[in-house]
């Protein structure tokens, strides 16, 4: 039986219910994860209902991490992935000290603003979605960045919070050093 990735003090045993697939135990050669999550409860009803909602200012960054064999720097991922969709490959000076990019039409990323900001972390680049009469909740994605070989993580938040993307930023830097740190 696989061993959880998640403990808390409501279910101290492991679950038949949510094995672990067979695909995604560590190959040779890579050490097992530890657990990235313990928790002493579980989350109180308003806290759940934070994770639940698509309220426009919902206060939640969504971590990912994921495999990524191209595992592209923020300056190549500029240069390479989005310059030759962008209309003024300077940017302009947009809002809360970041250089805003608007894409070509029918580039693929209608609908969208890019956004670069430089943080303690290097470059940040943010895709954000546009609200419009039919997607009045739009999210950011902090794109894809380097965490080790083969491995990137990337975040997402509402584009309400955008204002605050370096404080953001630097919180989810703390947190990825205490993933390389264990």
């Amino acid at each position: 039986m696989p061993i959880p990735s998640h403990w808390s003090s409501v279910h101290t045993l492991p679950s038949s219910v949510h094995p672990v697939p067979a695909a995604l135990y560590p190959f040779e050669g890579h050490a097992p994860l530890a657990p990235v999550q313990l928790s002493a409860t579980s989350h109180s009803p308003a806290e759940a209902r934070l994770f639940s909602g698509n309220a426009p200012d919902q206060p939640v960054i969504r971590l990912t991490m994921r495999g990524d064999p191209g595992n592209l720097d923020a300056h190549t991922r500029l240069n390479r992935i989005y310059l030759p969709h962008i209309i003024a490959p300077k940017g302009t000076q947009g809002p809360f000290g970041l250089t805003q990019y608007d894409f070509a039409e029918n580039s693929g990323y209608d609908g969208n603003d890019l956004f670069a900001g430089e943080s303690a972390g290097g470059l940040a680049l943010f895709m954000c979605e546009r609200a419009s009469a039919d997607f009045a909740s739009p999210n950011c994605l902090a794109v894809d960045r380097p965490l080790a070989r083969n491995l990137s993580f990337s975040y997402r938040f509402k584009r309400a919070y955008l204002a605050r993307w370096r404080e953001m930023d630097h919180g989810v830097e703390k947190l990825i050093a205490k993933f390389r740190a264990s």
